[in-house]
């Protein structure tokens, strides 16, 4: 066989395998979107995004399917109710970002398996996603104008809510809400770029490409940019946890 001929068989094959990858990407990345949440996400005049009230939608985390309620509040429930201004039962608010707001299905979510494991308290899941400590205030806020009563308020803080304080949302002085400062993501080079093209659409070369990079990793290759993040072992989102993290490039975050 003429050597021309193995290796126009062998490209035919290849673009074959990458449009039937193609397009199982697509299918894949649309069923992981279908129920995106976006008709229960709403614009807030002084938190900037929140839940709609009474909404449903279904939400995949993987491949696993799972429903998301918000209560009469906006906030994450079991199911669509409304909430009263005060419980006979004592009640807990629990604030955070998208860690407590919880992704998958309501009894997996840290707040869910607290309401299911202490019925003799009312639970209420303040968390949104991308929330930081200005929005967190701003609940309370105004929960408490509204003449909503609680006993207690817990405020789960994760690793990017510094860098979200510093940078992304502030409290106005005088007045309620947050302002949303302009933020510039991480350039993470044509590899980060290259990557989230090849993880969005093409589902069998993605995971070679996580396998290739695990098996770098293990060699002690750590510092890839495999995301518009950064580098995820040395990320300037999370570089306040490190002295180090006080030499890093300013101009990715100018305002914090």
């Amino acid at each position: 066989m003429p050597r021309w001929l193995t290796v126009t068989r062998l490209l035919i094959g290849l673009l074959a395998a990458l449009v039937v990858d193609m397009a199982w990407g697509a299918y894949h990345y649309g069923l992981n979107h279908a129920g995106d949440l976006e008709h229960c996400r709403a614009f807030h005049p002084t938190r900037h995004h929140a839940f709609t009230p009474n909404c449903s939608a279904e939400r995949y985390w993987g491949t696993a399917a799972y429903e998301v309620h918000t209560n009469s509040l906006g906030f994450r429930d079991a199911q669509v109710r409304d909430v009263a201004a005060s419980s006979d039962k004592p009640r807990v608010l629990m604030l955070g970002d998208s860690f407590t707001a919880g992704p998958g299905p309501w009894a997996e979510t840290y707040v869910g398996m607290v309401a299911n494991k202490m019925p003799e308290i009312a639970v209420l899941n303040g968390g949104v996603d991308s929330y930081s400590p200005a929005n967190y205030l701003n609940v309370v806020r105004e929960l408490l104008a509204k003449g909503y009563e609680f006993d207690e308020v817990i405020v789960f803080a994760d690793i990017s809510d510094i860098q979200d304080e510093a940078a992304v949302y502030a409290d106005r002085p005088g007045r309620h809400g947050v302002e949303v400062r302009d933020q510039r993501d991480i350039d993470g080079g044509i590899y980060a770029m290259i990557r989230e093209k090849i993880r969005r659409g093409f589902v069998i070369t993605n995971v070679a490409v996580e396998w290739i990079e695990r098996g770098l990793v293990s060699l002690g290759i750590y510092h890839l940019p495999n995301s518009h993040y950064g580098d995820v072992f040395s990320m300037p989102r999370s570089a306040w946890t490190d002295d180090r993290g006080l030499n890093t490039d300013s101009r990715a975050f100018p305002a914090g």
